[in-house]
């Protein structure tokens, strides 16, 4: 019986850098998109291209067919740092637990062999003090929709496995970064803002940041040797939002960034970046949300990833470089940082 990996969500940033690493490895792979425009990324890497909705169920047959040996690495979701209307929110929980039922029923009914799902460190509480490590999941204790939602499709998997209806495992990535981010991540919107001349100051906080192919690698570690039911948090390297802006400007020195806002006074000024990204038709830098991550705890282990698995995150040097040469090669940042 041949091994087919099914990845949803695999046009997506984590998404297509998984499919990439997986035909690397000469695997068979499945990808399910919604559709063909964004899907254009994974041209010539000899995946095959399933298109749905992941909150039809009707629509995830056809990525099941056949008598094959499945292995399912669940990536798909919507992420938000905004203040979503009742209609976004209502998309958001669809997706990301509705969409995360309808996988778990698939893999029941098709007997697949093991699903890895990427879940978020922000599906568990932010715990002041030391590195925050592995918990249970309980969408109570979290407080915006994006948390909420990620929090009850995990919980929702932990339990199917302690039922005895799927074999799964867990991994909770903090802030990615890195390249092939064809769509514009946060992460990415913060570097292209950079290069146009748009950050003047740094904000007072920080945030753990980890390379998309050190995810890639522990999503494939887990599905290998994660334990049954047990999430792992995939975390990188805690860097200060000035910290972030030094690395960019050693590898796009268009301006190095000397000052600091204080965190209360951008909380004070965030309406304005979000009417002026509603203005330019833009995602905001800062959202109220975000904010309070930068200002909260973003320390986290990746003790028990590496104990399982190996994991092993790369330095963050390397990872803004790596990000910064893909913007410039694909002409999404100028080449020459005095041209933009």
């Amino acid at each position: 019986m041949s091994t087919i990996y099914i990845v949803t969500g695999a046009s997506g940033f984590v998404g297509n850098n998984l499919v990439r690493e997986l035909r690397a490895q000469n695997k068979a792979v499945r990808c399910f998109c919604r559709t063909p425009e964004k899907a254009r990324i994974l041209d010539g890497l000899g995946a095959e291209i399933y298109y749905g909705d992941i909150c039809d169920y009707e629509s995830l047959r056809p990525v099941f067919e056949g008598e094959h040996e499945f292995y399912v690495l669940h990536i798909a979701g919507v992420i938000t740092i905004g203040n979503p209307g009742k209609k976004e929110k209502a998309r958001i929980r669809a997706v990301n637990t509705g969409g995360t039922q309808n996988i778990i029923r698939a893999c029941i009914e098709y007997k697949a062999k093991r699903m890895c799902y990427t879940s978020s460190v922000h599906a568990i509480p932010d715990i002041p003090g030391g590195p925050i490590t592995e918990t249970g999941f309980d969408e109570t204790k979290v407080g915006d929709i994006y948390s909420k939602t990620k929090a009850e499709a995990s919980r929702l998997i932990t339990e199917a496995v302690r039922r005895g209806e799927i074999d799964a495992v867990l991994v909770q990535p903090s802030g990615i970064i890195g390249p092939n981010d064809w769509h514009g991540s946060h992460m990415a919107q913060m570097i292209i803002d950079y290069a146009a001349g748009k950050i003047p100051m740094a904000v007072k906080g920080g945030y753990d940041f980890v390379d998309v192919r050190d995810v890639v690698a522990g999503i494939l570690g887990a599905l290998e040797k994660g334990r049954p039911g047990e999430s792992y948090l995939l975390s990188g390297h805690y860097l200060t939002c000035k910290e972030l802006l030094d690395l960019v400007y050693k590898y796009y020195p268009l301006k190095r960034i000397s000052k600091e806002m204080s965190m209360g006074f951008v909380k004070a000024i965030v309406p304005f970046f979000t009417l002026g990204a509603a203005i330019g038709r833009r995602r905001p830098l800062f959202t109220k949300y975000s904010l309070l991550v930068l200002s909260g705890n973003g320390h986290f282990s990746h003790a028990k990833a590496a104990a399982d698995f190996g994991y092993s995150p790369r330095t963050s040097d390397g990872t803004v470089r790596d990000t910064v040469e893909f913007l410039v090669e694909k002409g999404i940042i100028s080449a020459n940082p005095l041209q933009n």
